[in-house]
């Protein structure tokens, strides 16, 4: 979903219009008194709703390690732009590592081969001048409820119940998606043994 369609969404939830909204006229609405006050005040609240579901959905992206001798120091967060928290490590070759810090990994006896590091990364921040062709850093079923937040979050002094019911809607979307089942479960756990 994209930072345009989230906005358009969003309108949609606060306003009821006669005519159907569309992306392409965003720069006419930011015009629109109507409008223009909700859209200004978009780009916070989307970044609020963002930061609340990646505590349940984190934005996980992988980076190449660049090899500086055998046994080194890796400062993580100043060499991995948006880098929030270690999550795993992946070796071609053997090595031995350890997590000294969340911000710092010690990699002895790399002989050869890549190592990328798996992490969570900080989502870019929406801002005003955001192109309404961005895409969200998140997955689909979640970027949806995006306008949800938005709605209840800047409706708040026109029609507090209304948007007392589009934060609850949020609230219980990302709660229901975070524990789905087709969630993966990242332990092993035995279901036979043999004594």
């Amino acid at each position: 979903m994209t930072w345009g369609e989230i906005q358009i969404e969003s309108l949609k939830k606060m306003f009821l219009n006669k005519e159907a909204l569309s992306v392409g006229k965003l720069e006419e609405y930011k015009s629109d008194k109507k409008y223009k006050i909700y859209l200004d005040g978009m780009p916070q609240a989307c970044n609020e709703a963002i930061n609340q579901i990646i505590n349940y959905e984190p934005i996980i992206k992988a980076f190449e390690l660049q090899k500086t001798n055998e046994n080194a120091l890796y400062h993580l967060d100043e060499l991995i732009k948006g880098y929030k928290k270690f999550t795993n490590i992946v070796s071609e070759g053997y090595v031995h590592w350890d997590l000294l810090t969340k911000n710092i990994i010690r990699i002895n006896e790399w002989k050869n081969g890549n190592i990328d590091i798996y992490y969570e990364s900080y989502p870019e921040a929406i801002k005003n001048d955001t192109s309404s062709e961005k895409k969200i850093e998140l997955e689909e079923t979640f970027a949806r409820i995006i306008p949800l937040y938005i709605a209840g979050e800047l409706y708040k002094d026109d029609d507090l119940s209304l948007s007392t019911m589009y934060m609850n809607e949020f609230l219980n979307n990302l709660s229901a998606m975070a524990n789905n089942d087709n969630f993966i479960n990242n332990r092993i756990e035995t279901i036979y043994g043999m004594e």
